[in-house]
């Protein structure tokens, strides 16, 4: 069976549009406006002049999950071809695991609202990325999880998404049995995305955490960006075919560089992979190392790379390339809603304007309840 079809000559980079939904871009066909960031102090100052954070509103899901209070840790948004997917961890309805059940990777199709998601009349969850018929079987009580990354394309029918495996519950109590990387394909069913694991892990638990912060589509690669490593952030990347299933056609960016890249993934416990961050005080990002966004903001000609410190603040980075090297940290906001909050997650297939400008995005974050969606406008 034919997994995933080769890369065409489309590049992703280029812009696509559908209704309010688009691909996060390095270029268009039309002009969008331009603005350039102070540095870091400034736009700290500048909070509240020349951008603005708003809160909108909580995110929402269709019924009849919607009427039983969907909720959980993070929810992220990628796109194939004309359909925009949600990803979420750690779903469950209300407060009461019973009531739909519980999933730690749930999936579904968005609608042309951000606030919406498509839940697809279900009245009960199910695991949208799923363990493969030939994996080991867990013990008595324990189940699977899956720590998923976002879904990027590969092309205009399929993508892929990643995902940390392992096995919670029964004799691991609240000490997950990780498992190792997983990669799947993503293809478009008529109710909803379907991931398809088509073999073993592709690594063992003895790797990073591979794409777990977030994956990317930019020209010819899908990068994946995970936590670890001396600077908090490690980049990998692989062509964007069938290269996605063999660990030997990946590469990582080594530490201290700014473009040099060494073949295979980087070991758990490694400190030659690493993202450069351009910060006087220190080398590493303010990051947490799960759940965040890295997009290509056309406002700003630049990569933004959202990321949440340990729930307490919700920081950004921004670099000329997919890799780096990145600012300083942008301190987006901290406190309130903020504190205990993670999850980062940008929507870029969505714009709060009528041009499809990223003078102003969307981002949401968790966790454990409803998901608060925020408006970011720059007036730069």
């Amino acid at each position: 069976m034919a997994v995933l079809s080769r890369a065409p000559t489309t590049n992703y980079s280029s812009s696509v549009t559908t209704s309010s939904s688009r691909f996060s871009t390095t270029s268009s066909s039309t002009p969008t406006p331009t603005g350039i960031l102070p540095n870091a102090w400034q736009f700290d100052t500048d909070k509240g002049t020349k951008w603005n954070l708003t809160y909108i509103g909580d995110l929402n899901f269709t019924n009849p999950l919607g009427s039983l209070g969907l909720r959980g840790d993070n929810c992220r948004t990628g796109k194939v071809g004309n359909k925009v997917i949600w990803t979420c961890g750690d779903m469950q309805c209300g407060s009461n695991v019973m009531t739909c059940g519980f999933a730690t990777a749930p999936g579904w199709y968005g609608t042309s609202d951000v606030m919406l998601v498509n839940t697809a009349n279900k009245s009960s969850l199910a695991d949208f990325n799923k363990p493969w018929s030939g994996d080991p079987q867990p013990p008595n009580g324990a189940i699977w999880g899956m720590w998923s990354s976002n879904v990027a394309p590969i092309n205009e029918t399929h993508g892929v998404i990643y995902a940390r495996a392992y096995w919670r519950n029964g004799p691991y109590g609240n000490t997950p049995k990780v498992l190792g990387n997983t990669v799947s394909s993503v293809t478009l069913g008529p109710n909803g995305p379907i991931a398809t694991r088509v073999g073993p892990f592709l690594t063992s638990a003895d790797y990073l955490y591979l794409g777990v912060l977030c994956i990317l589509r930019d020209g010819n690669y899908i990068y994946q960006y995970s936590g670890g490593g001396p600077s908090n952030i490690r980049i990998t990347r692989v062509p964007a075919t069938d290269d996605v299933f063999d660990a030997s056609k990946y590469e990582y960016l080594v530490y201290n560089t700014t473009n040099t890249w060494a073949p295979g993934l980087p070991l758990l416990n490694s400190t030659d992979a690493g993202a450069l961050v351009i910060r006087p005080s220190t080398t590493q990002f303010s990051c947490g190392g799960s759940w965040g966004s890295v997009v290509y903001n056309r406002y700003l000609a630049k990569y933004l790379m959202l990321c949440g410190q340990w729930m307490v603040d919700v920081n950004m980075y921004v670099s000329d390339t997919p890799w780096g090297p990145w600012s300083s940290r942008y301190k987006i906001a901290s406190g309130g809603k903020f504190q205990g909050a993670y999850g980062s997650m940008i929507h870029p297939e969505y714009s709060p304007l009528a041009d499809g400008s990223d003078k102003s995005w969307y981002f949401s974050i968790g966790p454990n309840k409803e998901f608060f969606m925020y408006r970011v406008d720059f007036g730069y």
